[in-house]
């Protein structure tokens, strides 16, 4: 009995890795849109990638409290590998409010889904914590400037959203959204003009959130050796070293320097530095690393 037991406790937190890792495309099919209806009308929704509270409700055991800041909070870093669901809460958590607020997440377009090397939605997100609405109104103007394309297809199978909106929903109730995927082939200049072009067209309490995993395909070791460099990137604010970060995308690292960079927000408060082999105990040779932290406006 105890064989099996711990058989099939190393199947779940295999089946975790896989799915952080991106292994098997078919697990990501819960995070698929699906056509609701409301009073007479029907349209199509986003849907989080998983639907059971209980699955987010573990990630709480031992999150850790709100800081205290020498600042506001105005963005931060969070990893979207599911295996450390307790560093994506700990974030979050962090801005906490039940005030109508718009979050912006930034994300890789880890398939090379989206019709534009920019793609966003408008349509909403259903959680386990309820609707998360889609900022439209604000999605159609930054669509407007040319740079991004509105295209709900990626996100059916965006893990880097899909997997963090009950989480957004649950610590920010009335929250709006609007989320944005990166293809790799957007140079970092690009990268930084967009987000000069779309800093003023924000609200003004627009929270940034990117939903990034690290280092990837390495053992512990080597994690470590390349978070430093990633680590004092993204605290100095390095631009002309962004190529040198292991990181899922780049891209949505620049876009998010550079928006809180223009928000005043250049300080970056570390938060926790680890990866999947210190998680499960075991050097694995495919370790992905998490940088998590918040930016703050002194």
């Amino acid at each position: 009995m105890n064989k099996i037991k711990g058989f099939l406790g190393l199947m779940f937190v295999g089946a975790l890795v896989a799915l952080g890792l991106g292994i098997g495309v078919g697990i990501y099919a819960y995070g698929s849109t699906h056509r609701v209806n409301r009073g007479e009308d029907a349209y199509v929704m986003h849907r989080s990638l998983f639907s059971q509270r209980e699955f987010f409700e573990q990630a709480y055991v031992k999150a850790i409290p709100v800081r205290e800041f020498a600042g506001v909070p105005r963005g931060g870093i969070v990893n979207h590998h599911l295996l450390s669901l307790r560093t994506i809460v700990d974030i979050l958590h962090q801005f906490h409010t039940d005030k109508p607020v718009t979050v912006v997440v930034l994300s890789p377009d880890h398939f090379f889904a989206g019709k534009g090397r920019i793609t966003t939605t408008f349509y909403d997100w259903k959680t386990p914590y309820g609707i998360l609405s889609a900022d439209a109104e604000t999605i159609t103007i930054i669509a407007r400037t040319g740079m991004a394309v509105i295209d709900p297809v990626p996100f059916d199978h965006e893990h880097g959203v899909s997997g963090i909106v009950p989480l957004i929903k649950k610590e920010l109730p009335q929250a709006r959204i609007i989320p944005i995927i990166f293809k790799d082939t957007l140079s970092i200049d690009q990268a930084r003009e967009f987000a000069r072009a779309v800093a003023p067209l924000l609200p003004d309490d627009a929270i940034v959130i990117a939903s990034l995993d690290f280092s990837h395909n390495a053992p512990s070791s080597v994690a470590e050796t390349r978070d430093k460099v990633s680590k004092k990137v993204v605290q100095e604010f390095d631009y002309a070293h962004i190529m040198d970060v292991s990181v899922d995308s780049r891209p949505a690292l620049a876009v998010v320097l550079q928006l809180l960079d223009e928000y005043g927000a250049r300080r970056f408060e570390l938060f926790e530095n680890t990866n999947s082999a210190k998680l499960i105990g075991k050097d694995i040779p495919d370790a992905t690393s998490y940088i998590t932290g918040v930016f703050v406006v002194e």
